[in-house]
């Protein structure tokens, strides 16, 4: 059925057409010829007609920010851990990575621990392995608890938009496609 209407989404705010009056699929992404995740709105309500999914999404992203906060007091409370991004295929968002470091012998390196040292040290295809240091550990573990901070900050702020739009919600008409 072709859609006649348009509506916001109530996760996302982007404008999506509206086959058999709910939103179309919207949010994914193509790699390597895959579809890659999907946004929580789609083939919802829209925000012109109903606000269930905002608050649902409120609740999502208070728990996000739990899971977040519980790894960051992990990661400042560990010291035996080197956390690392790593590419899984080229185009794809890079994940995070942890490998544990055994400071009681730098000479027997676990096959994680070399993975490590392999794919952050390495010089024109020539890799050059290096004991993890302390500093390394620690370096890192900023670098993370940053990341981290930010994207609660980003998910702070989506929640107060999100409140917003559900304390002035009322319905409103859909815009039709011409």
């Amino acid at each position: 059925m072709k859609a006649t209407h348009m509506g916001t989404c109530q996760v996302c705010h982007a404008g999506q057409k509206l086959p058999k009056g709910h939103l179309s699929t919207h949010g994914y992404t193509v790699n390597l010829g895959w579809f890659t995740g999907e946004c929580r709105g789609s083939h919802r309500l829209p925000v012109e007609l109903s606000c269930d999914v905002v608050r649902e999404s409120i609740d999502i992203t208070i728990d996000a920010i739990v899971r977040k906060e519980n790894k960051i007091n992990e990661v400042e409370n560990s010291t035996t851990t080197y956390y690392y991004e790593r590419n899984r295929f080229r185009g794809i968002k890079p994940i995070r990575m942890e490998a544990p470091v055994d400071k009681t012998d730098p000479d027997n390196w676990t096959y994680e621990q070399n993975k490590v040292i392999n794919s952050n040290h390495s010089c024109k295809g020539i890799f050059q392995v290096r004991a993890v240091t302390e500093r390394d550990v620690a370096n890192s573990k900023e670098s993370y608890v940053m990341k981290l901070r930010r994207e609660i900050r980003a998910m702070n702020n989506y929640i107060t938009a999100q409140a917003a739009a559900v304390e002035n919600w009322e319905p409103k008409p859909l815009t039709e496609i011409k």
